[in-house]
């Protein structure tokens, strides 16, 4: 999320090849959040419930708010993609500081997820039994749509890349996780050097 919202708020509203490369990370970026909806509402809310009638109800929720926001920047998008140059600029900082603010959002609902969510279903359910949603909700993932992992966890690089390992063809991380598997001071090299 945050490297798609870096790379909007650096997109050059005049370089159209440029702008066209952040709308399509950006479309992969929603269609991504639109898969983790549609998972979550289907096996993790469900597990929650049948543990704690009412546990995911504000998470629930807060999922229509995220559907609409999604459908929101889309039209966003969609302003930027067909606008003329002068219009571009302007168009581009609106949906900026939307997906800004999409962003702040999530990490906050990703928060509640992880410090409320989790609790429940680590007591409430057996390891094996989460092991039994969690397959079955990876197995629900339509191939084409992600390869396996969905998220790189933050750690250092080494721990990074170890995750990785054996993954896909070995040694080469899918196109939207090499940032995040290079280390910091490789990626600032790159940068300075082609500065």
């Amino acid at each position: 999320m945050t490297h798609t919202l870096c790379r909007l708020g650096s997109t050059d509203p005049a370089d159209g090849t440029e702008v066209a490369a952040a709308l399509e990370m950006l479309e992969r970026l929603l269609a991504l959040c639109e898969l983790h909806l549609k998972d979550e509402n289907e096996f993790v809310h469900p597990a929650l419930e049948r543990a704690r009638p009412g546990s995911a109800a504000r998470i629930a929720a807060e999922h229509v708010h995220h559907a609409e926001a999604i459908a929101d920047l889309r039209d966003l998008a969609g302003l930027v993609g067909h606008g003329r140059e002068g219009a571009r600029a302007a168009a581009l900082a609106r949906l900026y500081r939307a997906l800004a603010l999409f962003v702040a959002d999530n990490l906050q609902h990703m928060h509640v997820e992880e410090t409320t969510h989790n609790p429940v279903l680590w007591a409430e359910y057996s390891d094996a039994e989460l092991v039994a949603i969690e397959q079955a909700l990876v197995a629900s993932i339509p191939r084409r749509r992600c390869s396996r992992p969905c998220t790189v966890p933050a750690g250092a690089q080494c721990q990074r890349a170890r995750g990785h390992a054996g993954r896909d063809e070995p040694g080469h991380a899918p196109e939207p996780f090499r940032a995040v598997l290079a280390s910091p001071s490789a990626r600032w090299r790159r940068r300075t050097t082609h500065a």
